[in-house]
């Protein structure tokens, strides 16, 4: 019986999701940014094959980005994302110094706001701490993916990096904590 009515439900909310997306236009121009502050750090963006969506979260080091793919990069470019397949993408992120920096990313925000709604970002914001090695480039495989009807204008999806000493210094001048 449980089945039965997760089936159902399912099917209901794939059908609506659909036919939302029935109505979005062809393209859904995205800008992804990264706010590393201080850090070391340098992101870069490339397109990806569908087909890594089995590999989708990977997480590696390689000494050039050829080693994982030979896909265009579309760093600080606006991408054209499919809204009938969504988009797979490669971040990589250089460690411009010589020791390992840990890092982790903040929820993304949107702008504007209102595209949140028509967006889902499998990224890096899920309170992980990774670490970027000197010497190669630290890597996520991430998808974009359309949820709902998109309205074809440009969506940009913010994101601030962040190091552990800098979430501790955070939590310790806040008064809540205090």
């Amino acid at each position: 019986m449980n089945r039965f009515v997760l089936a159902i439900i399912l099917t209901l909310q794939i059908g609506v999701c659909a036919s939302a997306l029935a109505h979005s236009p062809a393209y859904q121009p995205i800008k992804l940014e990264f706010d590393v502050g201080s850090l070391p750090l340098k992101f870069r963006v490339f397109e990806a094959p569908i087909a890594l969506g089995t590999r989708l979260f990977e997480v590696g080091h390689v000494k050039k980005t050829e080693e994982l793919t030979s896909m265009r990069e579309l760093t600080g470019q606006t991408i054209q994302m499919d809204t009938s397949s969504g988009q797979m993408l490669i971040l990589f992120v250089e460690n411009k110094s010589d020791r390992p920096v840990k890092f982790a990313a903040s929820p993304h925000g949107f702008k504007p706001e209102e595209n949140s709604l028509g967006l889902s970002f499998k990224c890096l914001c899920f309170g992980h701490l990774f670490t970027a090695e000197p010497g190669k480039l630290w890597y996520r495989i991430v998808r974009l993916l359309p949820v709902a009807a998109l309205s074809g204008e440009l969506t940009t999806i913010q994101h601030k990096i962040v190091s552990p000493s800098q979430a501790t210094k955070a939590r310790s001048s806040s008064p809540q904590m205090k």
